[in-house]
């Protein structure tokens, strides 16, 4: 059987790994040892700006990320007398900062005493201030050129004064006790403990079950500030009661105790459960969410010491990460829920669960790394509605232009209307429409030849990521007119006249008349026919300025001539 142990946002510092084979009564030939981490954001943040400043304590190291491109950090300290202050950053070659020293929060040039690029090793930054005066100071770090994220770098604050001599005791803060392995256990005690000249001396005071007091020393393990003790081993169930002690480095050897505010510090050691909850059929549903979708996060979480709590974390296009309890459904079932989202995003999501064991198993599960995720498609798959189609005058004549007026709705607005026509079966060409009031459409064309033959149709797009396209082109066989003419009025006729009143039968009678239209004459005629007959037609010649003329004739004496006078004009409709 394989041994594994998992912490969830383990702190910074030095750590110790003890192994044995199980029942130690045995040997193992050979083995491997597997150490996995992923880097989570530094956990002083907010810090990007002067008023929200990490306080420096002094001779203290810090670990820290540029996390986002182009993020900048703040950190202040304040000395009460005059010290020699070196800032200094540390990390792999990626660690490329930028520092500066100044004294007014929002007046970074006007207030920098110093800024550094490459002053450290490799391009890390150094600023060492000899004779610091007293007062408070801020520190900007960004990296260099804003291009790149730095995953990980230290910044360490030494600070040295000429006399050790002060009345400041210590401070022991961040106390914590926690196991370090299992069976027969042993616990570590973890604490900061800070004193401007240093610390001396440090020990941490316990007693088994209210038994007697024993004495650890504390151990420095990372920069000046971070300590551990290692006590034990003890046996499931012992209550650890215990208190801390530090002495400086000053002439005064001030020494304070941490003792809880006199209720002392007690941890019992926890079952022998190091095994976080099992996650299993993790999915969300639907498994392809809209933009309209309430996305359900379900998984089963089960235990031997039940589940303390479920928690699902999510950000949406590599944003912030968000997180929410997970609920308890029926049996181990859990669900969360979340969205809707906006179309396109893309969200990724995670479980972290713990056991209600007294260790407080924490078990993470990002899909190996990669964590689950969705993309949002669109829940827009309805193409406009086009209605209240009307179009006049209809059919048009050759001087007048179209009107095409229609009703166009949509879930989402409009991408492109267009109305596409063409002409005695010539090419299509398309227009588009112009919002007149509402959702009322208008377009104008034309106007066209007489006799033209017109079809149109209508083409609409609405602008949800489908492009969903309605065509309006009366059931296939597109609307349609054919352009009349506008020229209505026929030519005039006037000054008839025959040049012989009552001709002989030997005599032929010469008619003229004028006839005159806008646009042009395109034949004069004479009808005539005798004693009631069949009427015949001749063409009458054109004279001059309007004028027409016909020779008719001779007829048979006594024979009754009946005539009149048809002229056509040029226009379409030929009146």
């Amino acid at each position: 059987m394989n041994s594994t142990i998992s912490f969830w946002s383990l702190r910074p510092g030095f750590y110790f790994i003890k192994i044995e084979e199980s029942g130690n009564d045995a040997e193992i030939d050979s083995y491997s040892i597997i150490v996995t981490g992923t880097l989570i954001r530094d956990e002083y943040e907010n810090d990007d700006t002067p008023a929200s400043a990490i306080e420096l304590l002094a001779n203290s190291s810090y670990i820290r990320s540029i996390n986002p491109i182009g993020d900048e950090e703040y950190f202040t300290f304040t000395i009460v007398s005059t010290y020699d202050v070196i800032l200094e950053t540390t990390g792999d070659s990626s660690a490329d900062t930028v520092m500066g020293l100044f004294t007014i929060p929002d007046e970074y040039l006007a207030s920098l005493i110093e800024e550094d690029d490459d002053g450290g090793d490799g391009g890390c930054s150094k600023i060492t201030i000899a004779d610091l005066a007293p007062g408070t100071y801020y520190v900007k770090i960004w990296r260099y050129n804003n291009n790149a994220m730095i995953r990980n770098y230290s910044l360490h604050f030494t600070t040295h004064h000429n006399s050790l001599t002060d009345s400041q005791a210590p401070t022991i803060t961040n106390v914590n006790a926690y196991i370090t392995e299992s069976g027969i256990t042993t616990m570590m005690i973890s604490s900061m403990i800070y004193d401007a000249n240093g610390i001396s001396e440090a020990n941490v005071h316990y007693r088994v079950n209210s038994g007697s007091w024993q004495e650890v020393t504390n151990v420095n393990v990372f920069g000046q500030t971070y300590f551990n003790a290692s006590l034990g081993p003890f046996n499931e169930g012992d209550t650890i009661t215990y208190y801390l002690t530090a002495k400086d480095n000053s002439s005064n050897h001030n020494i304070v105790t941490n003792d809880n505010g006199g209720q002392y510090f007690s941890y019992t050691i926890p079952d022998n459960d190091y095994e976080g909850p099992l996650v299993e059929n993790i999915e969300h549903i639907p498994s392809a969410p809209d933009d309209a979708d309430i996305v359900i996060i379900n998984c089963t979480a089960t235990d031997e010491h039940d589940i303390l709590s479920l928690t699902l974390w999510y950000r949406n296009n590599s944003g912030n990460w968000y997180n929410k309890p997970m609920t308890l459904d029926t049996g181990d079932n859990y669900i969360g829920t979340i969205g809707p989202f906006e179309f396109d995003a893309y969200v990724e999501y995670y479980l972290v669960a713990v056991d209600n064991s007294t260790q407080q198993n924490v078990e993470l599960y990002n899909n190996g790394g990669a964590n689950y995720y969705f993309t949002i498609i669109s829940s827009d798959d309805e193409a406009p509605v086009i209605s209240n189609l009307y179009y006049g005058p209809n059919p048009p004549s050759d001087a007048e232009v179209l009107i095409v007026n229609c009703t166009i709705t949509d879930a989402n607005t409009l991408g492109s209307a267009d109305i596409y026509y063409r002409i005695n079966s010539g090419t299509w060409i398309d227009t588009g429409l112009a919002l007149k009031t509402g959702n009322v459409y208008k377009v104008i064309i034309g106007p066209f030849s007489y006799a033209d033959f017109v079809e149109f149709y209508l083409n609409v797009t609405d602008s949800s990521p489908f492009r969903n396209i309605a065509i309006e082109n009366n059931a296939g066989s597109y609307y349609s007119f054919t352009v009349t003419s506008s020229d209505l009025t026929p030519p005039v006729i006037s000054s008839v006249q025959q040049s012989i009143a009552v001709p002989s039968d030997t005599q032929a009678v010469n008619i003229t008349c004028i006839a005159a239209d806008g646009k042009g004459i395109s034949s004069v005629k004479l009808y005539y026919r005798v004693e009631g007959g069949t009427w015949n037609f001749v063409s009458m010649n054109f004279l001059q300025d309007h004028a027409y003329f016909v020779i008719i004739g001779p007829f048979t004496e006594g024979y009754f001539i009946e005539y009149y006078i048809q002229a056509t004009d040029n226009s379409p409709s030929d009146k």
